[in-house]
């Protein structure tokens, strides 16, 4: 907060009661730079006035040279504008027209007090908890620049703005309503994250592939995405030198496993296919036979 915006903000003259608190509460979040970058909805809840009037009365600031806006946007994410205000004028007159504008009259209200005690002010009350994030039609805007920056560190850039884009079509379908969007979006990068794939280093296709030549016979493998089998093959693979040497121990294993008219899977006698041929235990069984 800069005490001298806010100085210079109570003797503006803006031609309008609810306009003048929309400026005294944009001083209020501003540097000694006169800049801050409050999101609509943190001004119509710290002012009890709808988003829209907020909306209006900063255009009018803005044509009568008040402020000016700087616009932001990030891939899909919709930011905070960032708000330059300009107060050095200090008070000016009101601007013509005012009596109609949105939100009441222009004329000032004197205060008469009668008694020679000090008028005690009430205390105000303290300021609620800042949004992190909100949410619109037009998508997930982030009013915490060091949240933002803690997410693109931990799952980089690229990975948060496509979450962010999936995350809006999920809420947009299923007309979810959330109280801390903030923590909804942290759990949805989290769970994002530990859901995708590290195929680095595997050539999981062309086992699936080698499998196919090799047991013509066994069932076919008709989902290749399928996020289990391949991160069945990937442990596979990652477990031991021998089995990243490619055709020289896949070939001679996917040989054996085509000799096999059963495997015990889950706890049952089953066809053998490439999901339980990869499975621990059975894969540890095939590899050790002999034949």
């Amino acid at each position: 907060m800069s005490m001298l915006l806010m100085v210079k903000a109570m003797k503006a003259k803006v031609g309008n009661p609810l306009r003048k608190l929309v400026l005294i509460k944009l001083a209020d979040n501003a540097n000694d730079s006169g800049e801050c970058w409050p999101s609509y909805q943190h001004i119509a809840d710290q002012c009890e006035i709808s988003r829209t009037t907020v909306k209006v009365h900063i255009r009018e600031l803005e044509k009568a040279g008040f402020l000016r806006r700087e616009f932001r946007r990030n891939g899909e994410l919709n930011q905070s504008n960032i708000f330059h205000l300009s107060l050095e004028g200090g008070a000016v007159a009101a601007l013509p027209g005012a009596a109609d504008a949105l939100g009441g009259g222009a004329a000032d209200a004197p205060r008469t007090s009668h008694s020679l005690e000090p008028v005690k002010e009430p205390d105000a009350p303290s300021a609620p908890k800042r949004t992190k994030v909100t949410f619109t039609e037009e998508g997930f805007t982030i009013h915490d620049c060091d949240l933002l920056n803690a997410w693109q560190e931990a799952y980089g850039k690229q990975h948060v703005e496509n979450e962010l884009a999936k995350a809006k079509a999920w809420v947009i379908a299923t007309k979810s309503k959330k109280k801390d969007w903030a923590r909804f979006l942290t759990n949805w990068m989290a769970n994002s994250k530990a859901d995708s794939l590290d195929e680095a280093g595997c050539p999981v296709d062309q086992i699936i592939d080698l499998y196919h030549k090799v047991c013509p016979n066994l069932p076919r493998v008709t989902v290749t995405t399928d996020k289990v089998l391949r991160g069945l093959i990937v442990e596979r693979w990652r477990e031991s030198v021998d089995h990243q040497s490619g055709k020289d121990f896949w070939l001679p294993f996917f040989t054996k496993a085509n000799n096999r008219n059963q495997v015990f899977y889950r706890g049952a006698n089953v066809e053998p296919r490439l999901e339980a041929l990869v499975s621990r235990a059975i894969f540890r069984e095939i590899s050790e036979a002999k034949q």
